[in-house]
């Protein structure tokens, strides 16, 4: 087994068909082209990718608030799985959240549905703060987890 190096950067509208490659791949109901469009376009949201060579392999969409960060959306191509993907992505985002001091925690809202959402936030120190009654449009519940940063960092 060979092991791959990922690199961590800032994503655009440069690599939606990729985003939208990897969104389609992953989800039962991907978001659409237009609304990740307009996503990345917002001043107030970003993407980070995970890229393999030149090839993106994960992405994240998040908002950037003073003292928090929203994660909206976060994807791993299926062959790109279990290799350490989806946590760089994590890891990345919690140094944005160490970069200074008003930026207190990250959070995720996660459908009750999505067990392996909810058990890779619960492996990379999210915690399930919230349960979210009939959340989504079919009256799932959600759950919002976060992560909160160390009291001594």
């Amino acid at each position: 087994m060979t092991t791959t190096e990922f690199r961590y950067c800032i994503v655009s509208t440069k690599q939606l068909a990729e985003i939208m490659r990897i969104e389609r791949a992953s989800y039962p109901e991907p978001w659409k082209e237009k609304e990740m469009r307009q996503l990345l376009t917002a001043p107030e949201y970003f993407g980070v990718g995970a890229f393999a060579g030149m090839q993106l392999v994960g992405y994240a969409i998040w908002a950037s608030h003073d003292t928090k960060i929203i994660l909206h959306n976060i994807a791993v191509d299926p062959e790109y799985r279990r290799q350490g993907v989806g946590r760089g992505i994590v890891e990345w985002l919690r140094q944005k959240v160490l970069q200074t001091t008003r930026r207190k925690w990250i959070e995720i809202v996660v459908s009750e549905l999505n067990l392996a959402a909810l058990c890779f936030f619960r492996a990379t120190g999210f915690r399930a703060v919230w349960t979210m009654k009939n959340h989504f449009k079919d009256q799932r519940d959600a759950y919002l987890m976060t992560w909160r940063r160390p009291r001594n960092s």
